[in-house]
This record gives structure tokens, sequence and C-alpha cells, in this order.
């Protein structure tokens, strides 16, 4: 395959070029829609964000450990900054304080800094921009009662890996692509 870097004014010409019969983008839904409009006759495939759940059951009481382990690893992994990336935690009424309270000490413990040094687990995000929505949307979930159970902090682009507790599902933490180093946990019956 080939790498073609370019600006996205360059980028147009992928789009619009009828002699490219597929247009295959990966990215945010207002970027992919305009594409999409723009594409003339040729097919389009479009992966557009993520808001990703997981459920863990009453059934894995047995399992806390390594689910803990796979939900930092699924939330956090690339500081959050992937469309695949965990944002919804749903917990079994009978395994949720168990799961929160493991969830929260080892999402605390994880290192940021510099994406350089072997042991960093949380980098900066793509910009201060990005990082400073992430920041209003955690301010936001406060407001309306959530828990911040650890995390929210931002230095210029270096977002604290959070988690939130009790965030409404109208949030834009909640309904929204958070696409940074957040995850929300709830109970379920």
């Amino acid at each position: 395959f080939s790498i073609l870097p370019c600006h996205r004014d360059g980028a147009d010409l992928f789009t619009t070029d009828e002699r490219f019969k597929l247009l295959s983008f990966t990215g945010s839904p207002g970027v992919g829609w305009d594409l999409k409009a723009r594409a003339g006759k040729k097919k389009v495939v479009l992966e557009l964000g993520g808001n990703a759940a997981c459920i863990v059951d009453a059934d894995q009481g047995h399992r806390l450990d390594h689910i803990v382990e796979r939900l930092v690893f699924g939330a956090y992994y690339q500081s959050g900054q992937s469309c695949i990336s965990v944002q919804r935690i749903y917990v079994h009424h009978s395994l949720y304080a168990a799961v929160r309270d493991r969830l929260a000490r080892a999402v605390a413990a994880l290192k940021h800094g510099d994406p350089r040094e072997e042991d960093t687990f949380i980098g900066p995000m793509i910009s201060e921009g990005e990082a400073k929505r992430l920041e209003k949307w955690i301010a936001e979930a406060r407001a309306a009662g959530a828990n911040i159970l650890c995390g929210g902090e931002r230095q210029g682009a270096m977002l604290r890996a959070t988690l939130i507790e009790g965030a409404g599902p109208a949030l834009n933490v909640s309904c929204q692509e958070a696409f940074g180093p957040v995850a929300l946990i709830e109970p379920f019956d």
C-alpha cells in the first residue's frame, strides 16, 4: 500500500476524482459525512467515531483482576485516543463496588508523562485544544452530579486518566466520542 502525506486540501482529490472507485475514511462524523457528500458516484466506507461499552456480568466475580486489567487497557491505551477505546463500563450491581474500587485504583496508578519513556502509559492528547474540550466535558459531568473517581486534571495537552461514576446519558462525556483518557462506570441490575 502507499502512504501519501498531504494536507486536507490535497486529500480532497482522493474524494472528488472519479478515477478512484472507493473512498474509505476513518475519523470524525463531521469530516466523514462531508467527504461522503462530495464523493460523487464512488462507493464510500465510513468508520465514524466510537463510544464502546463493556459489560461485566454477575458470573464474572472470579476474574476481577483480569477484567480490571483488560478494562484499563481498553479504555486508556493510546491515552484513549482510539476509535475503539472503551468509554462506557456497565457492571452488575453485585460486583459493582469491587470493580469500581479496583478500577479506580488501577487508573489512578497509571504513569503519565513523556510517551518516549518505556513505562509511560498515558501521554499527551493530540492537542491542547482537544484536552481542553475533554476537560470541559468532565467539568459538565461534575456540575451535573457525576462523581469523578480519579483524574480529570489537565496541564497543557496532558489530561490525567479519568474514571467517572454517575454521568447521565445525555451528557457529552456519555453520548459523544471522548477520544481521550476518560471512561464511565455504572451499575446495572
